[in-house]
């Protein structure tokens, strides 16, 4: 077995059959795992392509590597999309870190009656680029070649107008999540309240939209662990796993 095997490399910078790695991953693969010229990895371009690769040479600026065999793995068979209450910034990122490896398609910070401070609104270009790298990691640690999509923030009624089909309130006053629920639906979105749940405008809102309210266990949870549990609890229902394999 190759010793760099159980390791995903990201890049979409490719020219014809060859793909370079960036400085960041090109550090990993050199003074992390000490790869050397010759080896092989597998990358992937976070949409679905993984990539069987030989290293050719080494940069201080990057990694040049030959194109040995690729394969296209199938998207979930249903999409999911997170919409969460933002929560404190420490949380937001848990959050991110925990959705990208359960599958999830989108994750779109959501401005509530509730939620606090405001610490998004700073620099959301610089933040997001933050927010995008843990993604990234989290995607190649969970070796799925998908990688989660972040979004701008939205205000509560933007985020669920823009819902057509199945949307899932995340609240412990609902039922328990069935296989029925989301039978015969392409996109499902989740809705994870911020710190203090969502207010009763806004669940009169979810209310007239016939939203369905899910209930997550038995105690109300954080909303970084609302959506890590409503995320796997979906898991085992949309995606198909036969379809993702290690080497192309």
């Amino acid at each position: 077995m190759n010793k760099s095997s159980h390791y995903l490399f990201y890049s979409r910078n490719r020219e014809n059959d060859r793909i370079i790695l960036d400085a960041r991953e090109t550090h990993h693969a050199r003074s992390v795992l000490r790869l050397l010229t010759g080896e092989d990895i597998t990358v992937t371009d976070g949409t679905g392509s993984l990539f069987n690769c030989t290293i050719v040479s080494f940069t201080d600026s990057g990694c040049e590597c030959d194109i040995t065999a690729q394969k296209q793995c199938p998207p979930s068979v249903k999409s999911t999309w997170f919409f969460i209450g933002i929560p404190d910034k420490n949380c937001f990122e848990y959050a991110l870190e925990a959705l990208a490896p359960l599958g999830a398609g989108k994750i779109i910070p959501m401005e509530c009656d509730f939620c606090q401070k405001g610490w998004w609104k700073e620099d959301w270009e610089k933040l997001s680029r933050r927010f995008e790298e843990k993604i990234i990691i989290a995607g190649k640690q969970s070796y799925n070649p998908w990688f989660a999509v972040l979004e701008k923030p939205r205000e509560f009624k933007d985020a669920l107008s823009c819902v057509s089909g199945l949307a899932l309130v995340a609240d412990v006053g609902g039922q328990m999540l069935e296989r029925a629920m989301i039978a015969q639906r392409e996109t499902i979105a989740c809705f994870i309240g911020p710190p203090g749940g969502f207010s009763e405008r806004e669940m009169q809102c979810f209310r007239e939209r016939g939203a369905v309210f899910v209930k997550l266990g038995a105690f109300r949870l954080r909303t970084e662990l609302a959506a890590l549990t409503l995320a796997a609890q979906l898991a085992p229902l949309v995606h198909d796993n036969e379809n993702i394999k290690t080497n192309p």
